[in-house]
């Protein structure tokens, strides 16, 4: 019992640090990427308002027009930031096996991580963009507010955007997309490279870490988390194969050799 607990502790300090590594080295990417959300937001609500007319009906039209003009802002920055994070990640998984090897983004998982994340996190944004946009303007109307005044709400939101309100860890929606989508990508990198491991005969297995604290705001990430190791190819709890969970989670996924294993 004293050694599996010995474990368990190692365990936990190697997560532990993982995260503490995870997070210094995608700091500036974070940082980059949220301003690039946040002018994002910026170019977008005023294209949207600038299409707008007192006329409201027919503005989710026009909201897909200035989605669609706007793509571009969205899209490029998101894309060069999942490479980024990608390489670090795997990178710092190649160190951590203690093997000479460098993440390569022509790796065929890499390139459909690449592929399929892009342009399908940025429909998500625009869909949730367009949802607050409809309880924004559909208050306007029940309310009987002026269309300068339902126009002035739909600039304050895009500004929340950008910027908004602290909220535990998370500043704004352009704050949680580059935390969300930078901490994916790396752990789809140190995915990747276990896989890559595996695939040279070794017999991978992994555990969930989450941040152990009173901000760890998922009931699936204790349960992922609960579940020790697991074989490298079988799915959490939660049917993720890796972190992260949901958007702005901190949790991190652990990668190791199963111990006895040949």
């Amino acid at each position: 019992m004293l050694a599996l607990d010995l474990l368990n502790a190692t365990d936990r300090f190697l997560g532990e640090a993982q995260m503490t590594r995870r997070d210094r080295q995608l700091t500036y990417l974070r940082a980059q990427l949220e301003r690039d959300m946040r002018d994002a937001f910026y170019a977008q609500g005023e294209v949207f308002t600038g299409k707008l007319q007192p006329t409201l009906p027919g503005w989710e039209g026009l909201f897909d027009e200035a989605a669609e003009e706007t793509e571009d802002l969205f899209v490029k920055p998101i894309v060069k930031t999942i490479k980024l994070a990608l390489t670090i990640g795997g990178d710092a998984m190649w160190r951590a096996a203690q093997i000479v090897g460098s993440f390569d983004l022509a790796n065929p998982l890499a390139v459909r991580y690449v592929a399929e994340h892009g342009a399908e996190m940025v429909s998500k944004i625009n869909d949730t963009t367009r949802d607050y946009l409809r309880t924004v303007i559909q208050r306007g109307v029940d309310e009987g507010w002026s269309y300068d005044r339902i126009a002035k709400a739909i600039t304050e939101r895009y500004s929340e955007f950008a910027v908004g309100r602290p909220q535990q860890h998370i500043d704004s929606r352009a704050h949680m997309i580059a935390v969300t989508e930078t901490g994916n990508a790396y752990e789809a990198g140190n995915r990747i490279v276990a896989e890559s491991l595996g695939g040279y005969g070794l017999d991978m297995e992994k555990s969930w870490l989450t941040a152990q604290d009173d901000r760890v705001c998922s009931d699936e990430c204790q349960v992922n988390e609960a579940q020790g190791w697991i074989p490298m190819q079988e799915p959490f709890a939660s049917g993720h194969q890796q972190p992260l969970a949901h958007p702005a989670c901190r949790c991190a996924a652990l990668y190791r050799r199963k111990p006895g294993a040949k």
